[in-house]
């Protein structure tokens, strides 16, 4: 088969493709075609068992491409706070485990979230331009904007708020801040005293738990999972950290996240 291969490579006649002249275009048959339709079952075997070999070689040895993300999701019990494999390797994560890895400060006063009409208000007042209404509510192209203005005033700073919280410590599926966050904006002195560590772990824990359900449930016969959301990122900094390597991650007194 081999030596069959080797004699039409080197013949100068031979390719894949003939060239047949239809009217004043052109049209492509395969030789390879048609000779095989010319072979007998017997000078097709050899072809056939070699394209099993390489075939089965293909799907014993070429891994997998795990989405890391997802399989940590998938090992993360919402219920204990932990990433779990297996019952010799659990890792509980805690608020002082969010605080090294991402850097936020622990703070003792729950972040509020109970979103009033005074907190809306406050924001529509605070982005719409006149009486306009914001019926998508604040988009990352309006905090884009805000930012490369370039003035540090209030606008400024809430805008970073709600950024932070809608694309890193806990971004949802969607292109908005979640009116959830307007609260932790509407005072920006008592940003530092708040618990982030403890908020960010919470809320990974709720989105978690409400893919982990709808994940069960099948929709025409397959799984109805949503889009993950949370602080992922998270769960990767945490189990780089706590997983036993011949390898130093991170420095010492510096987030995880930063190193």
């Amino acid at each position: 088969m081999c030596y069959l291969w080797e004699d039409y490579l080197r013949d100068p006649s031979w390719h894949p493709f003939k060239v047949i002249s239809v009217g004043e275009g052109h049209k492509y048959s395969s030789v390879a075609a048609e000779a095989w339709k010319n072979l007998s079952d017997a000078e097709r075997a050899p072809f056939l068992e070699l394209a099993n070999q390489i075939k089965a070689c293909t799907k014993t040895n070429v891994p997998k491409k795990k989405k890391t993300p997802t399989l940590l999701v998938r090992h993360f019990n919402p219920m204990n706070k932990t990433l779990e494999f297996g019952r010799m390797k659990v890792y509980s994560i805690t608020p002082t485990d969010v605080g090294k890895a991402l850097g936020l400060p622990l703070g003792t006063v729950p972040v509020p979230t109970d979103c009033e009409n005074f907190h809306v208000e406050h924001i529509r007042v605070m982005f719409a331009v006149g009486d306009e209404q914001l019926k998508r509510g604040v988009t990352f192209g309006m905090m884009k904007e805000v930012f490369e203005s370039g003035v540090a005033d209030a606008k400024f700073q809430t805008s970073y708020v709600l950024f932070v919280l809608s694309s890193l410590l806990c971004p949802t599926t969607k292109d908005v801040a979640s009116t959830k966050f307007y609260p932790a904006g509407y005072d920006l002195t008592k940003i530092s005293s708040y618990a982030w560590a403890e908020f960010v772990l919470d809320w990974l824990v709720k989105v978690i738990t409400k893919f982990k359900k709808r994940d069960m449930k099948l929709v025409d016969k397959k799984k109805d999972a949503p889009g993950i959301s949370g602080c992922v990122l998270l769960l990767m900094l945490i189990y780089f950290d706590k997983e036993e390597m011949k390898m130093n991650v991170g420095t010492v007194g510096v987030p995880l996240i930063q190193s």
